[in-house]
């Protein structure tokens, strides 16, 4: 009898983990426009309008990103930001000064790419259809 509720349970259990919610593999790139990858970054997709009520994150290296099928996004719209440290800032958004003297400090892309609130990146995640996403 116990032997048959531990086999039935544990058939319950395997089942419940196989069936996913539809989450796709979804890839792509994101480089500036002569086709210069971006070094390494991350992206973030938000719900868009009219999209599934989801949202991932993944880094960027070497201009390539990539979400695993059963963890990636849902098929659907949404909104997309990038960030990524792209250089020294200037002089007066310097750290303040360390042991060794100045720290360089470094400036996150434009905010049309990396605020939530400002960013015009849109893109339709489907399966296999890879993303290009150019930094302008």
């Amino acid at each position: 009898m116990r032997l048959s509720f531990l086999l039935i349970f544990l058939a319950f259990i395997g089942a419940a983990g196989c069936g996913g919610d539809g989450r796709i593999q979804a890839e792509g790139v994101v480089e500036f426009p002569k086709g210069t990858p971006l070094a390494k970054g991350s992206i973030r997709f938000f719900p868009g309008p009219g999209g599934p009520a989801s949202e991932g994150s993944a880094p960027i290296v070497a201009g390539k990103f990539k979400f695993e099928a059963g963890t990636g996004l849902l098929p659907g719209k949404y909104k997309v930001t990038v960030s990524s440290a792209i250089g020294p800032a200037g002089p007066e958004d310097q750290g303040m000064p360390g042991p060794g003297g100045m720290k360089p400090q470094f400036k996150d892309l434009p905010a049309k790419y990396s605020s939530t609130s400002e960013t015009k990146l849109q893109f339709e995640v489907a399966p296999g259809n890879p993303l290009s996403i150019i930094l302008e």
